[in-house]
C-alpha cells in the first residue's frame, strides 16, 4: 500500500517511491465517488436551483465533483447527514449502505476511479451517549475498506475524524465534555490508521487530509482561513446571527462554505504532486500521528 500523507496543506515525504506527478486529479482519476456523512452530503433539489447542506456554500465534495464534472468525467456522492460508520441503517443510509449503494455503480467506475471517506464525527457523539460500541465502528470500517477493495477501488481518499472537542457543540454549548470527546476523536483515529494498515495491500493508494488538527484551527484560529469568528453564524430556533462569510463554523459542528472550500483546495493540493510511500508508511504516518497527539497533550498541560 502507498500512501500519500497530506497533513495540514504539508504533503509528508518519507521513504520516496517512484518520481512525483505534477498532474491534477481529475487528469489521474476516471471518476470519483463520495461516501461520509454532512461534512460531505449535499442534495440538490429536482429543479436544480437550490441545495440541502449543513452548510452556507458549496461543501468540499460539491466542488471536487463539479471539478470531475466539468473534465467531463462521472462523479456523485452517497454521504448523508448523520451517517455513521458503526450503525447499518438505511435512514441515514450508513457507511455499510452507501458502499452496497456505490457497488451498483461499478460500471460507472472507469479504470481508475477515486473514492473518499470521511465519516466518524457522529459516532463519536454515540459512543458519548453508549448507543454505538467503538467495536462496531471498527468492524464496519473494517468491511467497508475490505468491500471497496473487492469492488476493485485501488485509490482511496480519506479524511481524519474531526476534533469533535474543539466544536462550538463542545466549547461553547456544553452538550459534550470537550475534553471527552477530543480524546475519543483522537483515539478513533488511532483505529481507522491502524484498520487501514492492517486490511490494505501493497497495491493500494491511500491519500489521507488531516482533518483532525485542521477543527482546533477552526475554533482558535479562524483568522488563518480569513474570517473574523469562529462562529456559529447560525443558532438553531433563531436562526443566522452573524456573517456567515466571517465565520469558521456555520452552526455548532458544520462549517462553513469558507471552509469548505479550503479543504476542496486541499484536496486537490493533494493530488497535484502526490509523493507515494511504501506500506510501512502507514506506521510512520501513525507515528506522526502520536507525536501530535504527545504534542497536544504537553501543549494542555
Amino acid at each position: 500500500m502507498k500512501v500519500n500523507g497530506f497533513l495540514g496543506g504539508v504533503v509528508v515525504s518519507m521513504a520516496l517511491a517512484g518520481a512525483a506527478s505534477a498532474s491534477s486529479i481529475t487528469d489521474d482519476f476516471s471518476s470519483f465517488w463520495v461516501l461520509g456523512d454532512s461534512l460531505s452530503a449535499f442534495v440538490s433539489e429536482p429543479e436544480g436551483d437550490t441545495t440541502a447542506r449543513a452548510s452556507d456554500g458549496p461543501t468540499w465534495s460539491e466542488q471536487i465533483i463539479t471539478d470531475f464534472e466539468d473534465a467531463g468525467k462521472t462523479a456523485e456522492s452517497f454521504a448523508e447527514g448523520g451517517a455513521t460508520a458503526g450503525f447499518d441503517r438505511d435512514t441515514p443510509l450508513d457507511l455499510t449502505g452507501q458502499v452496497d449503494a456505490l457497488a451498483d455503480e461499478v460500471g460507472s467506475f472507469g479504470d481508475t476511479p477515486l473514492v473518499s471517506i470521511w465519516i466518524g464525527g457522529n459516532d463519536v457523539a454515540a459512543f458519548a451517549d453508549r448507543s454505538l460500541s467503538p467495536d462496531a465502528t471498527i468492524a464496519a470500517y473494517t468491511a467497508a475498506l475490505n468491500d471497496l477493495v473487492d469492488l476493485g477501488v485501488t485509490d482511496i481518499l480519506l479524511f481524519e475524524v474531526p476534533d469533535i472537542g474543539f466544536t462550538p457543540l463542545a466549547q461553547d454549548f456544553g452538550v459534550i465534555d470537550p475534553a471527552a470527546a477530543s480524546q475519543a476523536s483522537d483515539d478513533l483515529n488511532t483505529i481507522f490508521f491502524d484498520v487501514v494498515a492492517a486490511s490494505l495491500s501493497d497495491d493500494v493508494n491511500v491519500t489521507v487530509i488531516e482533518t483532525f488538527e485542521l477543527t482546533e484551527t477552526l475554533y482558535t484560529d479562524p483568522e488563518f482561513f480569513g474570517a473574523t469568528d469562529s462562529g456559529p453564524c447560525i443558532l438553531p430556533e433563531v436562526g443566522q446571527v452573524a456573517d456567515c462569510a466571517t465565520t469558521t463554523f456555520w452552526d455548532s459542528f458544520h462549517p462553513t462554505g469558507l471552509v469548505h472550500s479550503f479543504v476542496a483546495d486541499e484536496v486537490r493540493d493533494a493530488y497535484a504532486s502526490p509523493i507515494p510511500l511504501p506500506a510501512a508508511g502507514w506506521m510512520l504516518l501513525a507515528g506522526l500521528g502520536g507525536l501530535a497527539a504527545l504534542r497536544r497533550r504537553q501543549t494542555a498541560a
